[in-house]
């Protein structure tokens, strides 16, 4: 705890409890008092014990010599009996409540004079003012190193090569309504600089072979459910499933995907048919079956 120091009249500090160690009676007169300031020696303390009756809480009230110092140890004891100890911390104000730190030598005052002085002559600030950081920013736009140059500072090799890099990539890249994507160029020049596989051609073949797998639900005159199911009968939604007419999986007839029940409807005409189910996160045992019947 924190206590004024050097205080005309002390206030009562709680020390604890005092306990017959026989039965646990907290003890309620009888004890003495010992004390101990800034580690000088234990000696009989010369303030006033006082007692709680209804808690058993014993304070002390110390003498203000025993509080003209920076630690006061207290200890109260009695014989036969389990005593106890407090520790106060002296607050850095004396009795006349002029502080340390306003007036001392190393107070507010002093701190701020020292201070004034060492500000006044420090060196290794920045000679530019806020304008000469406004002027420099507007000039230099949005490139780092201008910046950092008018401002006296050099910007590392490392962040140079990385902005190197980032420019490149804006110019491999077009904005498309909020959505960015490489531009034509950048596609058939990748990725070996000479056309490579990106070229607008191939891009078209790619285009067509996913098209080719989107034929819809079928033209039969027979509407046939598939359902897809995990090992445990549960119902897996967003499947993709296609339908072929033979095992080889190669004449695509009909397509869609799971709804929340696990089941897509198609449109087939009356046979066997051969189903391929694909969803990540999930194996299936490809092809299925499927027998459509009037």
């Amino acid at each position: 705890m924190s206590y004024p120091k050097n205080a005309a009249t002390p206030k009562a500090v709680t020390v604890g409890s005092v306990i017959l160690i026989a039965d646990g009676t907290v003890q309620t007169a009888g004890c003495s008092v010992r004390v101990d300031l800034d580690g000088a020696g234990w000696g009989a303390g010369g303030g006033t014990l006082a007692y709680d009756a209804t808690s058993g809480v014993v304070t002390y009230a110390p003498t203000q010599a025993e509080t003209n110092g920076n630690v006061l140890m207290i200890a109260v004891y009695k014989a036969s009996c389990i005593g106890c100890s407090t520790t106060v911390l002296m607050d850095l104000q004396s009795a006349d409540n002029n502080t340390i730190l306003a007036n001392g030598t190393y107070g507010l005052s002093a701190l701020k004079t020292h201070g004034d002085s060492d500000w006044a002559t420090a060196t290794g600030f920045s000679t530019h003012d806020a304008a000469d950081v406004k002027t420099a920013i507007e000039a230099a736009g949005s490139h780092l190193t201008l910046i950092l140059e008018h401002t006296g500072t050099t910007i590392p090799a490392t962040i140079t090569t990385a902005q190197g890099t980032l420019t490149k990539l804006d110019d491999t890249l077009e904005n498309d309504g909020g959505t960015y994507r490489f531009t034509k160029n950048a596609l058939e020049e990748a990725p070996s600089g000479t056309g490579g596989d990106a070229t607008a051609d191939n891009q078209t073949a790619i285009l067509d072979a996913i098209a080719a797998l989107d034929v819809g639900a079928g033209s039969g005159a027979i509407e046939h459910d598939v359902t897809v199911l995990d090992p445990d009968t549960d119902p897996i939604s967003d499947v993709q499933v296609w339908v072929y007419t033979e095992e080889a999986m190669t004449n695509l007839v009909a397509n869609g995907i799971t709804d929340a029940f696990g089941v897509v409807t198609f449109f087939l005409d009356a046979g066997t048919y051969y189903t391929k189910c694909q969803k990540s996160g999930y194996n299936f045992d490809n092809p299925g079956t499927e027998v459509v019947t009037e």
